[in-house]
């Protein structure tokens, strides 16, 4: 932790008083919110080098926080995991682009005190106050959360069910407060407007018409994303809305993509930080193919016409960054948006937005239109696992940045007006995208050790087999690694099966991953120690075997403290050695061979003897976290895997060992590359470097 701290330029441990910004988001018995701090009572003074917005994890809180009251916590920071791999959730980005500049977690044992209370008349009270209302209202299976996000832009509420169903149909943009409904929202202010107008209510002087109903427009516009807190999504909705009502307001002729130019301009001057946020792209990408769309709109086409073209350019154009994100192609795409979009926009945002202006004066009235949302939504829902039944998403590995160019190249191609020569050109350049990128060849072997805060993760792949050691664990906030860290690189990679999973301990509750991989794909053969503590049905007992389908792979029974275990073990010119919380002991004499590599957790080297204690105690904290070392010299080198980044280990044909960190890959300036080791033969780093 000491070592964390001082790498995050930051004390292990400090007594703040700050305030709780936006909504808490609660769940089990713990709550995450932002916190905004004021003092120290440490002697680490506030000054301008000080992170500004913390996040905090609270758990087994005594009280709820609600925004904007003020708190004296003690707070234990930790560091970001290193996710260095195509598709993978990055903790580092998402600060950055939230605005956060340390984790903390509110130390249980110490006292928490309450130093001011909530002002209720501040947007974010009122923002808390209409999500616990809309949670207590709601209850319809499968629309959860949902409401509460079109509403407040609180999307915290909203299950991991309900987030697959809009990911794998292509409508998860409906689960954000867009373009479409700051629009919807205006279109309401303009209606006033001129309702207003024809009640003959004027300011001193006749105003022109437009100059009597844009302002109420904006207004009605500006306030909804008020209440939304000025989130991402919605800030950028309302700035795209605004270039061409002022360039109406002003009477200056603004060509479409000028507009767009300007609202591009617009968002990066307020938020430079934009582009590292995939909404920025679909949405920007999403308006510049409607307006390709309208800009080529054939003589005589009728409404629906144009509807359905539309929306097959959708479908088809925003294949590379669906593709790039996902890392699959939602099938269901094209019927899904057909009717998910007017059908949201007109029977679920109206009777949302009413019920938040009908509370405070009919609260009865302001629970009927959200049922009636809720009972609309829950209809869509019907459809939409109707169409994954028959169109489920396709999975593909993620396309580099050349196969990206060209893709692009050819929507542009597509899109352009009828006539440009080489326009079916575009369809063959889009398909390249979808090309299978190179992969270990059938007598070649590639491990790969993701990041995981909960327990130690592998996967091997050869060929087109896969092999998946351990399942991470389930955190105290539904952050599953299952779901974050595996499902989401064999997506990178363009895999959806997994031909063995081998669970390596029990340990970092790799129940819950488990089960999670079991529900989410095919798995082919699942093999676990003898005696395990809770067997899963079907699954083979782990023994002195090798791994049918992997060349130099096989698995060895562990046992240690009385656990049981199973190790895998790469055996070319080098030795790889993966073994998880148990049994390390029993390997020392083959990890200790000159060049050979071990994978393992913090727990695992709390091993006595062969000189493990000193280098366990530096690595204490998080016992269950990866570690990888090598044998150097007569010497440990270690890193922790949480700083290194995913590390790939590549045996060729002939079992020559080739290691490589994929942190030097996936570079970012909000990233940290090239950890130093935690210990090193003879203190010289020079020997443990990773290329």
């Amino acid at each position: 932790d000491h070592a964390r701290a001082r790498v995050e330029g930051l004390p292990t441990q400090v007594n703040a008083v700050g305030t709780i910004e936006g909504v808490p988001w609660q769940h089990g018995d713990g709550w995450r919110f932002l916190f905004r701090p004021q003092t120290s009572e440490t002697g680490w003074h506030i000054g301008p080098t000080l992170p500004t917005l913390w996040q905090l994890d609270w758990y087994a809180a005594p009280e709820a926080p609600e925004p904007g009251e003020t708190w004296r916590f003690t707070l234990r920071f930790r560091s970001p995991n290193l996710s260095a791999y195509p598709g993978a959730y990055d903790p580092a980005r998402s600060m950055l682009r939230r605005g956060v500049s340390a984790l903390a977690t509110v130390v249980p044992d110490a006292t928490a005190r309450r130093q001011g209370w909530s002002d209720w008349g501040s947007l974010a009270a009122v923002r808390a106050h209409y999500a616990t209302i809309m949670a207590d209202t709601t209850s319809i299976p499968g629309t959860e959360g949902v409401l509460r996000a079109l509403a407040v832009a609180d999307r915290s509420a909203i299950p991991a069910p309900v987030w697959a169903r809009f990911r794998d149909t292509g409508t998860a943009h409906l689960l954000a407060i867009s373009g479409l409904h700051i629009s919807l929202v205006a279109s309401l202010g303009v209606l006033l407007g001129v309702m207003v107008w024809r009640v003959r209510i004027h300011l001193p002087g006749p105003p022109a018409r437009r100059d009597a109903i844009l302002p109420i427009a904006v207004l009605a516009a500006s306030a909804y994303a008020a209440l939304a807190a000025f989130s991402l999504p919605t800030t950028r909705a309302l700035i795209m809305l605004l270039v061409p009502l002022g360039a109406f307001a002003t009477r200056r002729r603004v060509s479409p993509s000028q507009g767009l130019a300007l609202a591009c301009l617009g968002v990066l001057v307020i938020d430079p930080f934009a582009p590292l946020d995939a909404g920025l792209w679909l949405s920007f990408g999403a308006v510049g193919l409607i307006l390709a769309a309208v800009a080529r709109r054939p003589m005589g086409t009728t409404a629906l016409g144009d509807w359905l073209r539309i929306q097959a350019l959708l479908s088809v154009g925003l294949l590379p960054i669906t593709l790039a994100i996902f890392g699959h192609v939602p099938l269901a795409s094209f019927p899904a948006n057909l009717v998910s979009i007017p059908w949201v926009t007109l029977t679920v945002v109206p009777p949302t937005l009413f019920g938040l202006l009908l509370h405070p004066w009919a609260p009865a009235a302001a629970n009927v239109a959200w049922t009636v949302a809720e009972t609309c939504l829950s209809a869509l829902n019907v459809y939409l696992d109707w169409l994954l039944s028959y169109l489920p998403p396709i999975t593909f590995q993620i396309p580099g940045l050349g196969a990206m160019t060209v893709a692009v190249i050819g929507i542009a191609l597509l899109a352009a007006p009828s006539g440009t020569p080489g326009r079916w050109v575009g369809g063959l350049l889009l398909g390249t995208m979808l090309l299978p990128a190179a992969s270990p060849g059938r007598d070649e072997i590639e491990l790969s050790v993701l990041v995981s805060p909960r327990g130690l993760i592998a996967v091997a792949e050869q060929g087109s087999r896969t092999l998946v050691y351990g399942s991470g664990g389930h955190g105290r906030f539904g952050a599953n690694d299952a779901t974050r860290v595996i499902l989401p690189y064999l997506a990178s990679r363009g895999r959806s099966a997994i031909d063995v999973l081998i669970v390596g301990a029990d340990s970092g509750g790799q129940r819950g991953g488990v089960r999670s991989l079991l529900e989410a794909g095919s798995v082919g053969r699942m093999l676990q120690p003898p005696g395990f503590p809770w067997p899963v049905p079907g699954a083979r007992p782990c023994r002195n075997n090798r791994v049918s389908g992997f060349a130099r792979t096989r698995t060895v029974q562990s046992r240690g403290g009385g656990k049981p275990g199973c190790a895998l073990v790469f055996q070319g010119q080098e030795t790889v050695l993966v073994v998880a919380a148990t049994g390390l002991e029993q390997f020392m004499d083959m990890a200790q061979t000159e060049g050979s590599w071990l994978v393992t957790t913090a727990r695992a080297l709390q091993t006595p003897g062969r000189g493990l204690e000193s280098i366990a105690t530096a690595l204490a904290g998080n016992p269950e976290q990866g570690v990888l070392a090598k044998w150097t010299n007569g010497r440990w080198c270690l890193w922790r895997i949480q700083e290194t980044g995913s590390v790939a280990f590549q045996f060729d044909v002939r079992g020559r060992l080739t290691v490589t960190s994929r942190a030097a890959l996936q570079r970012g300036f909000w990233r940290r590359t090239g950890a130093a080791p935690v210990s090193a033969p003879d203190r010289n780093p020079v020997s443990c470097r990773l290329t």
